[in-house]
């Protein structure tokens, strides 16, 4: 009858183990031939910097970081505008979910985008306590119809021109393919 041994089993493993490190210390040791570098391409040459003169430059957008404008009809959008911007900034509409709040869609967007652009965050009809959801997608369309043009009017030059991003959480995303299908031009790219 073989003797139960088995407590040994990890201590001939560790040993296993160390008795090949003394062979990789010694080879680590040695000198390595000199080798050379592997050839390199040249990096392209960078484009050249994009000039704003004195006259194209705006003064700093000056304002709060998240501001709630009450629109036509009742409806609220609140922007989170680029503060400190001295260039024309694209558009993020960023539409909330069910059960959700405009300004915190708003916060996360604009943290999520590094507050470079506009984040236009249209407010749905009321759920319960203080928090929002959409009857269907023609309301999301109407909200951002009156939204646009508000953000358009009130920032002006800061306001690139083209089209904008939609970002859509949750309900605001799967009320999105209608919006997108009917203002694909305005609305290009979608995440």
């Amino acid at each position: 009858m073989r003797p139960k041994l088995r407590y040994l089993e990890p201590l001939w493993l560790a040993l296993a183990l160390l008795s090949g490190c003394s062979k990789a210390e010694r080879a680590r040791s040695e000198p390595r031939p000199a080798q050379k570098p592997p050839a390199v391409a040249p990096a392209p040459p960078a484009p050249p910097p994009i000039a704003v003169t004195p006259s194209d430059a705006l003064e700093p957008l000056a304002g709060d970081w998240l501001e709630r404008i009450e629109l036509p009809g009742g409806q609220v959008v609140f922007i989170a505008p680029p503060v400190g911007a001295r260039t024309p900034r694209p558009i993020v509409v960023a539409v909330h979910g069910a059960g959700d709040r405009p300004d915190w869609a708003c916060g996360g967007w604009r943290l999520g985008t590094d507050a470079y652009p506009f984040v236009v965050c249209p407010q749905g009809f009321p759920m319960h306590g203080n928090t929002f959801g959409w009857t269907d997608e023609r309301s999301i369309l109407r909200a951002i119809d009156a939204a646009l043009p508000a953000v358009r009017q009130r920032y002006g030059a800061y306001v690139a021109s083209g089209p904008a991003v939609y970002a859509g959480f949750s309900q605001g995303a799967t009320l999105a393919a209608r919006t997108l299908l009917e203002r694909s031009a305005e609305l290009p790219l979608a995440t």
